[in-house]
């Protein structure tokens, strides 16, 4: 069969009207909605990263594509010419004809290159630095460097925590161990480095390094480098514990359900709240649970937020001490002595479920075998996972529905068939199984 996938070289002028036919067909648009950037990582992060580099000059511009000569190719790229299209996502330059540009880009198989993607690629005019180091690659010497910004947080916050200067970091591989101390804004630098894998730790009193939030190892390789930023967490001895989630009758809350720490900020209508990233935890076998290392401040607990309850744990997300609303929960005052608050839970009577059968069809009418359905519902203004299922060798799969609650099939695929139109389902279905038939993918 012909390869019909279009090629990177663009022989003749007009070429380009094709080839946007065939983008809009495939469903890019120009007015695709953008991304906001972070700031572009150091000239050997991108090289390292990057898997095709040139110097180019616009000869043909239309319609968010335009056609490039390859003026200097420093990385990944052979070819005399290239198209470059714009999708209008994240940061990029404009690409006017007449101009040149150093792009930084990839080949996503579309046959080709994009000209954004929150990437170094500039107007020439803006590239000094850069070409200073792709020019200088051939003579300089092969050894890679390692950089990054050890920062404090508190409490597992997700977001950019406070430089930490004067820390002790210190770097492990390729037979050498290194050190260094964090300037005043918390960076700092190895550079020199043997081609190979390196991990990074930092040290201070009273702290421990992070793991959850950042990248512990590298790889270089000769004229690149690697940014490793590290993550301080202080040892704060103050814990807030469980020592028994109870049903209704007395007994220990199941195990594995899960509990969120949500950090409160400021005081009256100023007062907001914050999710703890990473710091998870479950019941267990006794219905016990445990944050430890709680900085100082002021809490509240979340019991199974946003699960959908099922016929393991049939509850409602709660909130400490048994309320459904974060706004009516109990806040937890942590101070910066040593300290444990106990914060028990009793859950309300457990949701009724019912088992619903169902059977998968094939356009043909066979049995769709072992192939996963997924299921979701709306809970609290929001529509959310609910479960999988697969099913058996003849088509078959239950799930266990809880009263109350509308769930949707959203989701079945295989290699030729696929679910076109969400099935709708509750407990309260009475005539079983329900049959779904899935339709050709080429229809």
């Amino acid at each position: 069969m012909e390869d019909r996938r279009p090629t990177r070289f663009i022989p003749v002028r007009g070429r380009l009207n094709a080839i946007l036919l065939s983008l809009v067909t495939a469903g890019w648009s120009p007015n695709s909605a953008a991304c906001e950037c972070a700031p572009p990582p150091p000239v050997c992060v991108a090289y390292a990263k990057t898997p095709i580099i040139f110097l180019g000059t616009v000869i043909e511009g239309r319609g968010g594509l335009a056609r490039m000569r390859i003026d200097k190719a420093y990385k990944g790229i052979s070819e005399g010419t290239v198209v470059l299209y714009d999708d209008g996502m994240c940061d990029g330059p404009s690409l006017l004809v007449g101009e040149q540009y150093l792009m930084y880009t990839h080949d996503n198989e579309t046959g080709y290159l994009s000209s954004r993607g929150c990437t170094r690629s500039r107007n020439v005019k803006y590239a000094e630095e850069d070409l200073v180091f792709l020019d200088n690659l051939s003579n300089a010497t092969p050894t890679g460097t390692i950089s990054g910004q050890v920062t404090i947080r508190t409490g597992n916050i997700a977001r950019k925590g406070n430089a930490a200067s004067g820390v002790l970091v210190e770097i492990l591989g390729e037979g050498e161990r290194l050190t260094s101390t964090t300037d005043s804004e918390g960076h700092y630098t190895f550079s020199g480095l043997k081609p190979g894998a390196y991990v990074a730790t930092a040290t201070k009193p009273g702290f421990s390094s992070s793991e959850l939030e950042s990248e512990d190892s590298a790889e270089v390789q000769a004229h690149e480098c690697a940014v490793l930023d590290l993550v301080l967490r202080k040892n704060w001895q103050s814990a807030i514990d469980g020592r028994r989630i109870t049903r209704s009758d007395g007994t220990a809350a199941p195990a594995g359900m899960t509990l969120d720490l949500i950090r409160m900020e400021g005081e009256g209508p100023n007062q907001t709240s914050e999710l703890l990233i990473g710091g998870t935890v479950a019941t267990n076998d006794n219905g016990e649970y445990s944050f430890h290392g709680v900085a100082p401040g002021l809490y509240k607990i979340a019991l199974n937020l946003y699960k959908v309850p099922n016929a393991q744990v049939p509850y409602l997300p709660m909130y400490w001490p048994g309320t459904r609303t974060e706004a009516t929960a109990s806040a937890i005052q942590i101070s910066e002595s040593k300290s444990s608050r106990r914060c028990n839970f009793r859950l309300p009577v457990a949701l009724d479920s019912r088992s619903i059968a169902f059977v998968v069809l094939l356009p043909d009418g066979t049995p769709a075998r072992e192939v996963h359905v997924n299921i979701g519902t709306q809970m609290d203004g929001m529509f959310q996972w609910a479960g999988v299922a697969i099913t058996d060798a003849s088509g078959q799969f239950s799930f266990e529905a809880i009263e109350g609650f509308e769930y949707t099939v959203v989701d079945i695929r295989t290699d030729q068939a696929v679910l076109r139109s969400k099935v709708h389902f509750s407990a309260s279905d009475r005539t079983q199984p329900i049959t779904i038939r899935l339709a050709r993918t080429d229809q």
